[in-house]
């Protein structure tokens, strides 16, 4: 059952990483019994509250959800960086896994769901790739880092508007990156990316997980050609079983689209993938 009940606030959280104190947001599901729990990674520059409203809407239709802010980005401590991030989502399965967290806010944890928007899709891809524990995967609009940095390497004007952007996010005191780890690092080669965030190349690694790929028809970044399809057809040449793709008639933001993507997400994480 998808239809939304009664809501309540979200609460926050802190996962501590190390050192570093990343901080969130989690949107506890009505109910007694055990919930599943979808892991929100933020897009990029992300805010501090939630994911495209998906945070609200799934607690509404009975799924737990959480979203936090990587370490060096709005108020968690710490740098930011690829590796960081990927620790990052580390230290959330080990928060969700803790014995007072799990009876705090009914986590079913046999259905933990990792997924991003955007910067957060390829992010949750990499960390599948590495971790085989990681069963089930939702990318939104998911970036490919491979196909992206060689946009980025060769597309003189994407390059001026991500380092403008960039430049503005660290001036507002959004983002505090580990030195070395800015894009034009990573595009020149200055620091070279672990294989895991050449996803399509690794479809491999992801054939026997569950994933849900959206996608916007009208995004003009996260295209279907250069993003979708390629991802597509090697998850098909791996053999993988259980992938569906839901396209939505918008565009990279999907402020047309959320109300209907939450209720594509509720179906697919509690009646399993549709051929």
């Amino acid at each position: 059952n998808c239809l939304p009940v009664f809501g309540q606030e979200p609460e926050d959280i802190l996962i501590e990483r190390d050192r570093v104190i990343l901080k969130g947001k989690f949107y506890k599901a009505a109910g007694d019994d055990n919930k599943p729990v979808v892991i929100l990674l933020q897009g990029s520059p992300g805010n501090t509250r939630d994911v495209l409203g998906l945070g609200k809407a799934l607690s509404l239709r009975g799924i737990n959800a959480m979203t936090f802010n990587y370490s060096g980005s709005h108020q968690s401590t710490g740098t930011f960086s690829f590796p960081n991030c990927q620790a990052d989502i580390g230290a959330t399965f080990r928060f969700l896994m803790r014995p007072d967290v799990i009876e705090k806010f009914r986590i079913d944890t046999s259905a933990i769901i990792l997924a991003g928007y955007s910067f957060g899709g390829g992010m949750a891809t990499a960390y599948a790739i590495r971790h085989k524990e990681v069963k089930k995967i939702i990318s939104i609009a998911g970036v490919d880092w491979g196909t992206f940095f060689d946009q980025y390497r060769h597309d003189p004007e994407m390059k001026r508007s991500l380092d403008a952007s960039i430049e503005n996010s660290i001036a507002a005191g959004i983002f505090r990156f580990e030195p070395g780890y800015l894009p034009d690092d990573i595009g020149s080669g200055q620091v070279i990316l672990d294989s895991s965030f050449y996803t399509s190349r690794n479809a491999a690694s992801l054939a026997e997980k569950d994933l849900l790929i959206i996608y916007g028809l009208k995004d003009p970044g996260i295209t279907m050609e250069e993003y979708i399809l390629p991802l597509y057809n090697a998850l098909q040449d791996a053999k993988a079983g259980k992938v569906q793709l839901s396209p939505f008639d918008d565009n990279h933001s999907f402020s047309l689209s959320r109300e209907k993507i939450s209720q594509t997400i509720c179906d697919w994480v509690k009646g399993g993938h549709q051929e």
